[in-house]
């Protein structure tokens, strides 16, 4: 029977086939393929070591809880997709990609390989596949073809984006920023985004919507062609000593911007906006370089012992008596008292010349004299009883005598204007500019938490005022201020305000009486 068995199998198809096989075996295992085969042996022996093999069997482990019937069925849904698409050009392309795969399986990158996975044998822990698989159920119903295909387009559009140039710009300027962020930056920062969370509240930001769509329509490119000339003058007059006795005047004067007196001053930039022309203009720059001269550090300090003098004058019974004084004022400034205004100016600005201006700093000084404490309480006691008598109509006939005071400056007055400057006295004593130093030397900064309260206080008043009506009046004054702002008036400007920085004490004491 065993005869016969072999007797069977020993036929010619078994030794054809027999042939055949041992034939395709040698095509198969050349020369070529036994070294490849060699190669990747000894680099799979140096690859499963006991150490391998032992977290194999954990990530086995790890894998069997992730392999429920629910991935399965998943998967086998995947796979019937990805079916089609599994042809013999795309396995010619795995054979080309074994190939690469077999120079890049060296030893180093087996060793790589290896650390790889003991990391990955941390990672993958059973709460780490739990979380995962909740994580890929939670996913899966987003990941929509439509979805792929905006992220498809999102990353060609980057991909135009990201070009070797922008790469190495941005790279220039991380490197110019990185020694800026220094840690002191940082924390001003923090600072100041601690105070500007207490600025913007809900309430503020409503605000600053509804006046920013107030202020839109004035925003015209003339006006920010104008507004960017205006910059660049401000910016030689913005100087740091500049910017701190600025913030010290803010922070005292703050108070007195009631929403009242910023109601008449809308008024008055109405009328001011036809004031503002360009002969005023030009006029006023004249007018503005002859007086520079004569407003010398001394002659300053002669105005501080005035404002000192003057203090006392000013008390609650006098302050509300020029409050009803300025509103009456606000009547008087009407579209044919500004002509009229206009001219006088005209007429007057040949007239203050240097010479003028310095008879004018004596008269200063005999008025320091004047002022005594009897002539103080003189002077209210008339205020007190001229005070009903200042009516509308009254106010009114002012305009007409102000049309008709350019008759008064005549020679013969300079020369009695001449003799009564020649009484003036110093005023600014060391004992008033030691108080200037200390104030001046104990200046705070300004973006403090009770400035930022005040801030708000002011935009609230402010917004309800800041009508399309006075921002557009605010743009022709900006145009004429253009004209104003040149180089020359901002360098005296400089001088002056440098002058008369020594005089904040005593004008926030007397604002301080408002």
């Amino acid at each position: 029977d065993l005869l016969n068995g072999l007797f069977g199998l020993l036929n010619p198809s078994l030794l054809t086939d027999i042939e055949s096989f041992f034939h395709h075996f040698a095509y198969l295992f050349d020369d070529k393929t036994t070294n490849q085969t060699k190669s990747l042996l000894d680099t799979a022996y140096n690859l499963l070591t006991p150490e391998l093999t032992s977290e194999l069997l954990t990530l086995l482990n790890n894998a069997n809880h992730l392999l429920t019937p629910n991935f399965v069925n998943e998967t086998q849904q995947l796979i019937a997709s990805v079916g089609p698409l599994v042809t013999p050009q795309v396995f010619h392309k795995v054979s080309v990609l074994l190939d690469n795969g077999n120079e890049l399986l060296t030893a180093e990158f087996v060793k790589e390989v290896n650390g790889l996975i003991g990391n990955a044998n941390q990672l993958l822990t059973a709460d780490f596949v739990k979380e995962t698989r909740h994580l890929i159920e939670a996913v899966s119903p987003v990941l929509t073809p439509e979805l792929l295909k905006e992220v498809g387009i999102l990353v060609n559009n980057a991909n135009g984006l990201l070009t070797v140039e922008f790469v190495r710009e941005t790279k220039s300027l991380i490197k110019a920023v990185a020694p800026i962020l220094s840690p002191e930056l940082i924390g001003e920062v923090g600072t100041l985004l601690s105070n500007a969370n207490g600025l913007l509240t809900p309430r503020f930001v409503n605000e600053t919507q509804s006046l920013i769509e107030t202020v839109g329509p004035a925003l015209t490119p003339e006006l920010f062609r104008e507004v960017n000339s205006v910059l660049g003058n401000a910016n030689t007059l913005l100087t740091t000593q500049f910017v701190h006795e600025a913030q010290s005047l803010i922070h005292n004067v703050a108070p007195v911007l009631t929403p009242a007196i910023l109601g008449e001053v809308a008024g008055l930039l109405s009328n001011a906006n036809e004031l503002l022309t360009p002969t005023f203009v030009n006029e006023t720059q004249g007018l503005i370089g002859a007086v520079a001269p004569v407003f010398t550090p001394a002659r300053l300090k002669e105005v501080g012992q005035l404002l000192n003098s003057a203090t006392s004058l000013l008390t609650p019974g006098f302050v509300d008596e020029t409050q009803g004084l300025v509103g009456h004022a606000n009547d008087l400034l009407t579209t044919d008292f500004v002509k009229e205004t206009r001219t006088l100016i005209g007429n007057i600005s040949p007239v203050f010349t240097p010479q003028l201006l310095s008879e004018v700093g004596g008269l200063l000084n005999n008025a320091n004299a004047l002022l005594t404490p009897k002539f103080v309480n003189e002077t209210q006691g008339l205020i007190d009883g001229i005070f009903p008598i200042l009516s509308p109509e009254m106010i009114g006939l002012v305009g007409g005598l102000l049309g008709n005071a350019n008759k008064l400056l005549t020679s013969k007055f300079v020369e009695e204007t001449q003799s009564l400057i020649d009484n003036v006295s110093p005023a600014v004593t060391p004992a008033l500019l030691e108080k200037v130093n200390f104030v001046l030397g104990n200046a705070t900064n300004l973006l403090t938490p009770k400035f930022v309260n005040e801030t708000r206080d002011l935009i609230d008043d402010v917004s309800p005022i800041l009508s399309p009506e006075l921002l557009g009046e605010v743009g022709g004054l900006l145009g004429q201020a253009n004209n104003l702002l040149t180089p020359k008036f901002v360098n005296e400007t400089q001088v002056l305000i440098e002058d008369a920085s020594e005089l904040l004490p005593a004008l926030v004491k007397v604002l301080g009486t408002l």
